[in-house]
């Protein structure tokens, strides 16, 4: 039931199909039928279950950014049965052939290279697994729940050079190589953050910009437009950004290169940086170093309280697990789990968070799901700072991920409390309850921490 889980349906029901066809034979055998088919069902019951709480370690370990893919796949071959050992060797062995070895500093991208795709193959054979072992367990009133599927996206494990020296002839800084995974698994969006909107009709250098800067600009200033012979720059004081995504080529999913000539992304000398973002969200920013100060900026501190929000997550139409379930928990948990991440978009102005909340019907165990399988499932977004124009925000210091869970004993809201550096200070659920609640009234109320921000002002000398 973890949102951001993996799923497939593969080719691991070997085990559990051979167990199967040991139950049809010992029909042939006439007598002590019902008695022999329920030991082989437990027997084969117990087996994928542990396989499946090993894999679920092992999954969640993967999660973790620090985790050692070799110790935890060491840790997971020791736990489990040999028959499910020989496929897992086999899905690293896999994922192994097909890594691009990269030298010096990219040897971390191998290793997060690694833990992210073996987590994604672990999960698919952890659901066929649980749908091998669903299968079985037809008749009964429990279920192995799925992981849901979580697509790839875009890992950037580094860039060369790591930024872009303005004073270097233009040939000597034509391109930027970035190196990552999955470079081709969704849109990649590549653009140049400065002040103003630049315009000129023939290239102009940075010292030349700061040249005619500094003779024209105190006359004007401020202004909305300032008007040079060599150019003019509009909305001086408003964070731009200028889009190049088309100059941005993706060459496997392992490679993309960013064309910096002037047929490509042809950098003006307002520029700051170069942020490349998926979803709206900034994933990496390249420095442009211009060696000349254009710009009088100011820092200062501004503390926000995002308040309170509240989301009532829809209820499950349709179970994957089968049928149209009922709305009512009816004292069966439910299995709560909660996912927060804060975001800066590519401008830095505007910081938000997207949060996911996933309440199931259960045994008071996370790792079953009860018939009839009703659940409550949903995604939000909100605004918790929007900077002004003329601003942008440096940092905060909370952390950019929170994740909590519970399971609901009572028909009353459950409030929890957390400290630290901890985006959420309070969460209150509401699960369970005396009627029907999915999609209507199971819900969580998130109430924020105050967050400090360091905002940044800039304007032209």
């Amino acid at each position: 039931m973890n949102p951001f889980g993996f799923t497939r349906i593969c080719g691991s029901k070997v085990r559990v199909a051979g167990v199967l066809a040991l139950v049809l034979a010992i029909g042939s055998f006439g007598c002590g039928i019902k008695s022999a088919i329920n030991t082989a069902v437990a027997t084969v019951d117990a087996r994928a279950a542990d396989a499946i709480h090993s894999l679920d370690n092992a999954i969640a370990k993967l999660a973790e950014e620090s985790a050692d893919w070799r110790v935890v796949v060491t840790n997971l071959e020791k736990e489990i049965s040999a028959d499910v050992q020989s496929t897992i060797r086999t899905e690293v062995q896999d994922i192994a052939r097909n890594t691009i070895l990269l030298a010096g500093a990219e040897f971390r991208c191998n290793a997060e290279f690694m833990r992210i795709r073996l987590r994604r193959e672990l999960t698919h054979l952890r659901n066929s697994l649980a749908e091998s072992l669903n299968a079985i367990l037809a008749r009964r009133s429990i279920s192995v729940p799925l992981l849901p599927e979580e697509s790839p996206e875009p890992f950037i494990c580094s860039v060369a050079p790591s930024g872009v020296d303005m004073s270097l002839d233009p040939d000597r800084r034509a391109k930027i190589d970035i190196y990552g995974f999955d470079l081709r698994s969704r849109p990649i969006s590549a653009g140049i953050t400065g002040y103003g909107i630049f315009q000129a009709k023939a290239p102009v250098s940075v010292k030349v910009f700061s040249t005619l800067m500094r003779t024209r600009a105190r006359a004007v200033m401020p202004a909305k437009v300032i008007v040079t012979d060599a150019f003019e720059l509009l909305q001086p004081t408003t964070i731009m950004i200028k889009d190049i995504s088309n100059a941005l080529s993706i060459i496997s999913d392992f490679h993309a290169v960013l064309d910096l000539t002037e047929s490509g992304a042809d950098i003006p000398p307002t520029a700051r940086e170069i942020v490349l973002s998926w979803d709206n969200q900034t994933k990496s920013e390249i420095p442009i170093l211009t060696h000349e100060k254009n710009l009088e900026c100011t820092t200062t501190e501004k503390v926000i309280s995002p308040g309170t929000d509240t989301f009532v997550p829809p209820a499950v139409e349709n179970s994957p697990y089968g049928g149209h379930p009922d709305r009512e928990f009816d004292g069966h948990g439910p299995c709560v789990t909660f996912h927060l991440v804060v975001n800066l978009d590519p401008s830095r102005r505007i910081l938000t968070a997207t949060y996911d909340i996933d309440a199931w019907e259960c045994p008071d165990d996370f790792a079953k799901i009860k018939k009839d399988y009703t659940e409550a499932l949903g995604s939000r977004t909100i605004t918790l700072f929007q900077a002004a124009e003329d601003e942008r925000i440096l940092s905060y210091n909370v952390q950019s991920s929170f994740d909590h869970r519970y399971i609901d004993t009572n028909t009353r809201p459950d409030i929890m409390n957390f400290g630290g550096l901890s985006p959420v200070e309070e969460l209150e659920y509401v699960g369970d309850t005396d009627g029907s609640e999915a999609g209507t009234k199971t819900s969580v109320k998130v109430t924020f921490r105050q967050i400090k921000l360091q905002i940044e002002k800039c304007q032209y000398r």
